[in-house]
């Protein structure tokens, strides 16, 4: 399996007291060693932090996409194919 980074989210915050948030948190945070991102949809706590984390890793991301110059153009156009159909009007 490839190696991927994980964001975890904790979610559903909204059904549960502040303490009891904050001490799952800190007990996902310290059993994998990443941070945990608390979020309750309905009422909207937590999405702009995981929004900005999420972000990042998009922009990361971003900068490993080749360069212009570095890209490979293939013309598709003249290719045929054996197994290409026309569909016609009978």
């Amino acid at each position: 399996m490839l190696e991927k980074e994980e964001i975890i989210v904790l979610s559903k915050t909204d059904l549960l007291d502040a303490d009891m948030v904050e001490d799952l948190k800190s007990q996902l945070e310290k059993k994998t060693g990443k941070k945990v991102f608390p979020i309750s949809a309905p009422i909207g706590d937590g999405l702009a932090e995981l929004q900005d984390e999420l972000i990042k890793h998009i922009i990361k991301e971003e900068l490993n996409v080749p360069k212009p110059d570095e890209r490979v153009i293939i013309d598709l156009r003249d290719k045929k194919d054996d197994n290409d159909f026309v569909v016609t009007p009978e």
